[in-house]
């Protein structure tokens, strides 16, 4: 499948920016007959891209070759629509990348971690605005409401709301009833927990690290909403997960500490805010269904014949004939009709037209 870029709904998350990195730059001429330069050595041998390719399972191979071949359509597209990026708001989105990472001596670290560079996130970013830019070019919007997602979404333009807490959960109610009787009374949280169930939570308040407020929704979304409304020091009450099973979990969670969120102007970041906004509206293009658009009128040639793109190039072969060739019983949408979206009847269902263009029975109703 074609690399995802989720389309903004509800609160977005900008940091989901994925990187292809490696993959994206050191494997642009894997279709190519010539075989590609060393990626490193180890003991004396030298493995390259293609060594790499054959250790892969053939689907994440195609994969693969889709996301590239994605990128590929989506800048051509670009080139042909005269479309630039606005290099304002690579910026910032790279700078909410290293809000969310924790600055950008953290952010570089991870993408050291991951074999990345600035420049291949930046490229990366560069391309999510493309197809933005291309998904949305039909949407009108107006300032109030670039205005009113911003203010709806605002976190996701910053640093988000951190948290430190730990959550006590177990199917007896006695057990919970007692955690809270004792914690009320003055005893440790993370003590009463480890005497009642050892091992369920951290030993000390110093191995518990801050989560974002995405990290939380991503990991608990239902424990999100509690402790954001805890106070540091403050114990939730007692809440009810019910199973299909008729058991029920009952967990508490205790908020060591906290920070807010720390939120830029809006004037600061309207030009991503806009794009943002412009993505959410119902007309947006889903950027997958773009990509696709564009390959019906590109002309693909494969040209290795190893690996495993004989798969690959089958694989496009039947996606095209799919979306060309009308299914059992449909009517192909003809050439004037699918420039101006003029609705085509099902088969069997004369349109409007037809009935006032069909000649007069004798009776004088439609011909039949």
């Amino acid at each position: 499948m074609y690399r995802v870029i989720a389309r903004v709904a509800g609160v977005c998350v900008i940091s989901a920016l994925l990187v292809a990195g490696l993959w994206v730059s050191g494997c642009s001429g894997c279709a190519g007959k010539s075989k590609g330069g060393p990626l490193f050595e180890v003991a004396g041998q030298q493995v390259t891209a293609e060594d790499v390719l054959e250790s892969m399972p053939a689907s994440q191979q195609i994969q693969l070759y889709n996301q590239l071949l994605g990128r590929v359509l989506i800048e051509a597209e670009a080139k042909k629509q005269n479309i630039t990026v606005d290099e304002t708001i690579v910026d910032l989105m790279v700078a909410q990348m290293e809000n969310v990472s924790g600055g950008a001596e953290a952010l570089d670290k991870q993408l050291s971690v991951q074999g990345l560079t600035r420049e291949a996130l930046r490229e990366d970013a560069r391309r999510q605005v493309l197809t933005y830019t291309l998904a949305t070019q039909r949407v009108e919007i107006t300032d109030e409401e670039v205005r009113e997602f911003f203010d709806q979404n605002s976190e996701a333009f910053g640093t988000p709301a951190s948290y430190k807490f730990e959550v006590f959960q177990d199917t007896s109610k006695d057990k919970i009833e007692e955690l809270v009787r004792r914690v009320n009374g003055g005893e440790s949280f993370l003590s009463v927990a480890d005497a009642l169930v050892p091992g369920t939570t951290r030993a000390s308040e110093a191995e518990i690290q801050f989560m974002s407020a995405p990290e939380v929704a991503q990991v608990d979304p239902m424990g999100l909403s509690v402790v954001q409304g805890l106070q540091p020091g403050q114990m939730s009450e007692v809440q009810e997960m019910p199973f299909s099973t008729g058991e029920t979990m009952y967990r508490v969670y205790m908020l060591f500490d906290r920070t807010e969120a720390d939120v830029p102007p809006f004037e600061q970041v309207e030009p991503l805010a806009r794009l943002l906004a412009k993505m959410s509206a119902p007309n947006a293009l889903d950027p997958n269904q773009l990509v696709s658009t564009y390959l019906l009128d590109a002309q693909v040639d494969v040209l290795r014949d190893d690996l495993a793109l004989p798969l690959f190039e089958t694989q496009l072969t039947e996606y095209k004939s799919r979306q060309t060739t009308p299914n059992e019983g449909e009517i192909p949408l003809p050439p004037e009709a699918a420039g101006a979206e003029i609705p085509v009847p099902p088969a069997g269902e004369p349109s409007e037209a037809a009935a006032e263009d069909a000649p007069a029975s004798e009776d004088g109703g439609a011909g039949q």
